[in-house]
């Protein structure tokens, strides 16, 4: 059994390593390595503002998810844990290390499965509005041509997972006993319009916030992307980074930046270029981080957290 562990932790960092090994091989890295060279400092300034303002609302979000479903988490807390998150996130493999993070420096405030299910319902509903904006681009025609199949792909696909959890509590057997708790929750938050409009307007900050850092990295490398392509064009990159394999989405996000760029009338090499930037940008936004994870919990954090 540890064996078989041993080697899907291999292919799932293998994978994107041979991913983004393959876009380089097909890419004129050269030219990609000079457009990061040439990258304008104002833009991606304006990304690393953004990307503080991806991680605050992120925090905000799970802040939210958890109050209604009778948690407590102060806001404090929540933003510190985020930075922590994002952080670990970006830099460990499989790109739901900073998740786990989340509920093992949480747990001490409640126990660990309605700490899980507060993190799973957060991130889920991040992903749902990701793909209501992929809707709008379906719907306002957008979509350069062939991404229309992949956006749909995508929507049809959480669409289904929506269904399955909210509906977990009746299956029969295992399944039904591991996802009622999580149905359960759904179905309390769902019921809270308070709560609901609040994670709306949320998800809209987060969704606007990497959509505008992503544009403002093409920005930086010369590539002025339309809004409305750019509401088709990121999100089906930002969506190739759920892929829980490798280390914060490398690889794959450039695969598929250097597949959609060129559909969208640019050089893969300036696809490649943004998603690099992309990348940086976040990892530099969520450095504060470190001081998060070094710096011991005061006790009035964890009054607050009891």
């Amino acid at each position: 059994m540890s064996s078989g562990r041993q080697v899907l932790r291999m292919i799932r960092t293998l994978l994107p390593v041979a991913a983004l090994a393959l876009v380089i091989a097909v890419v004129d890295f050269e030219d990609t390595l000079q457009q990061l060279r040439d990258a304008r400092g104002l833009p991606l300034i304006g990304a690393l503002v953004l990307s503080q303002v991806v991680i605050v609302a992120s925090a905000l979000r799970w802040h939210v998810t958890v109050t209604a479903l009778g948690q407590t988490l102060p806001v404090r807390r929540a933003i510190g844990e985020y930075y922590v998150s994002s952080l670990l996130n970006i830099i460990l493999p499989g790109g739901v290390g900073g998740d786990a993070a989340r509920v093992f420096r949480v747990r001490e405030a409640t126990t660990t499965a309605p700490v899980l299910r507060g993190v799973m319902i957060e991130r889920l509903s991040g992903q749902v509005a990701l793909a209501f904006v992929l809707l709008a681009g379906l719907i306002v025609g957008a979509t350069p041509g062939g991404t229309d199949q992949l956006a749909a792909a995508f929507i049809v696909g959480l669409l289904m997972i929506v269904l399955v959890l909210w509906a977990g509590g009746t299956l029969p057997g295992r399944a039904g006993r591991a996802l009622g708790g999580l149905s359960s929750d759904l179905r309390r938050l769902a019921g809270r319009r308070a709560s609901l409009f609040a994670l709306l307007l949320l998800n809209i900050a987060v969704i606007s916030g990497l959509i505008g850092c992503f544009w403002l990295c093409a920005i930086a490398v010369g590539t002025p992307v339309r809004f409305t392509t750019a509401l088709v064009l990121f999100p089906i990159c930002l969506a190739a980074m759920l892929v829980p394999v490798g280390i914060g989405g490398l690889g794959l996000r450039e695969g598929a930046a250097a597949a959609l760029w060129p559909i969208a009338g640019f050089a893969a090499e300036a696809g490649v270029a943004a998603s690099l930037l992309f990348a940086v940008v976040n990892l530099a936004g969520a450095l504060p981080g470190l001081y998060v994870l070094m710096r011991p919990h005061s006790a009035s954090d964890r009054r607050e957290a009891r």
